[in-house]
């Protein structure tokens, strides 16, 4: 069952295609899966092909054809055709060399989408480090837990998705070789989520398929685990007196400051703060105050807000909000 969520059937059953239909093109070959040619690749078409591309604006492309992890030749070919006319090209055989076309096609697809964004931003990181410290090296992490070169992140930016995660990973199963502990759990918790991994013998567990959005993208990522809410989630008591915790809205109100969210600056002055999870927590002396962000930004709830959370002593370990 693949599912998301297996009882919501308003949902629809399939997310939208990554590429709309006026952006898909077809070119005549086949290869088979044992990687034979059954037809050639007919370039015949492409001229027509990359005008249409042109017309629509189209600055990135991407390469998937049925097989191709077999044999890659028809892929290749179909690159030195498009290099030329369009500056980023993703193919599949290099994103995703594995069978399973849909799969395979999101992540060569979302790969290609966001190469304008990352080549850009990679090229001005570069540019801003050479001009302030001269030529050094520069290094990028990726979903793994590893490093790439600057080459390999703009031809596959994709794989930076889990980067941030990674790092917290990396960091904790550097600490478990060091500790020489055989088993250990890599807690993040930011200001919505709390994040665990598990390492062994001071490797991080891995996955090769992931989700982004509604998306499979099979690239090898730490395997996080968002179990909860963060530290600037909201802890409150509904209607019938049952503890919930809910995210708090993005922006000026999220994260684990204690700036409530509102629809607007007045609304925020007219209101108490909403307690965030970590304030609880420091109410039941599970958080030193004194080193909490709140305390250095300076802002403090009414202690009357936080009475009802306290006085049920949750959220409480072992038991879900």
């Amino acid at each position: 069952m693949n599912r998301p969520h297996l009882y919501r059937i308003d949902l629809p059953a399939k997310p939208e295609p990554l590429v709309p239909r006026r952006l898909r093109a077809e070119v005549g070959e086949r290869v088979g899966p044992d990687g034979s040619v059954l037809v050639p690749l007919d370039l015949g078409e492409m001229p027509t092909i990359i005008e249409r591309f042109k017309r629509q604006g189209v600055e990135s492309v991407a390469i998937c054809l049925l097989h191709a992890y077999a044999n890659p030749a028809h892929e290749q070919a179909l690159r030195q055709a498009l290099a030329a006319h369009f500056p980023y090209v993703s193919v599949s055989s290099e994103i995703n060399a594995e069978f399973r076309e849909y799969e395979r096609t999101c992540t060569t697809v979302l790969n290609a989408s966001v190469m304008p964004l990352a080549a850009r931003y990679i090229d001005d990181l570069v540019g801003r480090l050479t001009v302030g410290s001269g030529s050094i090296p520069l290094h990028l992490l990726h979903s793994a837990g590893g490093m790439m070169s600057v080459d390999a992140a703009r031809a596959r930016p994709l794989t930076m998705a889990m980067s941030g995660p990674a790092a917290g990973v990396a960091a904790a199963a550097y600490l478990a070789r060091t500790l020489d502990l055989p088993r250990a759990l890599a807690f993040d918790m930011g200001g919505t989520t709390t994040d665990v991994c598990l390492i062994t013998d001071g490797v991080p567990e891995t996955a090769r398929q992931r989700k982004l959005g509604d998306y499979p993208v099979r690239l090898p990522a730490v395997a996080v685990e968002s179990i909860g809410a963060g530290g600037g989630s909201i802890a409150s008591i509904d209607a019938i007196g049952a503890l919930k915790v809910r995210s708090a809205e993005l922006g000026r109100g999220a994260g684990t400051g204690l700036l409530r969210p509102g629809r607007d600056r007045a609304d925020r002055e007219r209101r108490q703060p909403d307690p965030r999870l970590s304030q609880p927590g420091a109410d039941l002396r599970r958080i030193d105050p004194a080193r909490s962000r709140a305390r250095r930004a300076g802002a403090r709830a009414d202690p009357a807000s936080l009475r009802p959370v306290a006085a049920r002593r949750g959220p409480r370990r072992g038991r879900g909000g």
